[in-house]
């Protein structure tokens, strides 16, 4: 007799809903992954943005606190809700030698800063000391400088010889051994826009302005100045405290939770500013 063989497999209907369910599982897995690599993708940018405004939390202060305001002037030279333009001292060293006043001879050693010396674009202020039973005439004076040399002390020791213009001479007989000299260059720094993007910028000695932190929401990113008592100034000899609103925005736009619509995030840091060298 001949064996029979169940030969019944699945039917169309069968196939359609296993098709069907597959889908679904499948859809919901993809959105899923796709969820949380929007998520991943928001918590980098913000990260990146929030690392940004600490940036700007160290260097702000870092350049402006040292600025110097006294009797004789104030190292900030302009000042607006967009912009700070300043002397930055980078170096401090001695005066070993005068051999006119249109040359001053540096030590070598005992020279401290994060910088070297760039004539012509770096400036110096020398100490002058005057009469030494006195502090009455005593000052910092600003002199430019058009170019550097290899040289030496009156001992022998390494030196700079950094050469003056003659537009001003320096009161050699108000000089004293060893009397300080700090370096400095005309800093600005700016909120500015940039390929249709805000940032805070840094330029040297007038030159193009580099990006330094950002994207900023430059509308709502300013500067501020404050007297001693905490009333608003524009002029710079009367500031004693700087603030800076800075806020920050990620460079792409994000979904916060996967499923809302993607949009750029902000975040702000309020700094101030004490002068330290300011009375």
């Amino acid at each position: 007799m001949p064996m029979t063989r169940n030969q019944r497999g699945f039917t169309l209907v069968e196939l359609l809903i296993v098709m069907v369910i597959l889908g679904v599982v499948g859809a919901a897995f993809v959105s899923a992954l796709t969820n949380a690599s929007k998520v991943s993708q928001a918590q980098a940018e913000k990260s990146g943005m929030q690392s940004n405004l600490r940036a700007g939390a160290g260097l702000l202060p870092a350049e402006l606190r040292e600025i110097n305001i006294d009797g004789s002037g104030s190292d900030l030279v302009s000042i607006s809700p967009t912009s700070i333009t300043y002397r930055a001292m980078r170096r401090l060293g001695f005066i070993c030698n005068a051999p006119s006043a249109y040359q001053m001879v540096l030590r070598n050693t005992d020279s401290y800063g994060l910088t070297l010396l760039s004539a012509p674009h770096d400036s110096l202020v020398i100490y002058l000391e005057g009469d030494p039973a006195t502090t009455a005439d005593d000052i910092w004076d600003v002199f430019a400088t058009v170019s550097t040399a290899s040289g030496s002390c009156p001992d022998g020791a390494a030196a700079t010889v950094v050469n003056l213009p003659g537009s001003k001479a320096v009161p050699t007989s108000d000089l004293q051994y060893d009397a300080p000299v700090r370096t400095f260059e005309d800093m600005t720094l700016s909120i500015y826009s940039s390929d249709g993007r805000w940032w805070l910028g840094a330029s040297s000695n007038g030159a193009t302005m580099q990006p330094v932190l950002g994207p900023l929401a430059g509308g709502d990113s300013t500067f501020g100045f404050r007297t001693a008592n905490g009333t608003v100034t524009t002029t710079p000899s009367s500031v004693r405290v700087i603030e800076a609103v800075l806020h920050g925005e990620t460079t792409n736009a994000i979904s916060k939770s996967g499923y809302d619509t993607r949009q750029l995030n902000q975040d702000s840091l309020k700094i101030r500013i004490r002068l330290r060298n300011a009375p």
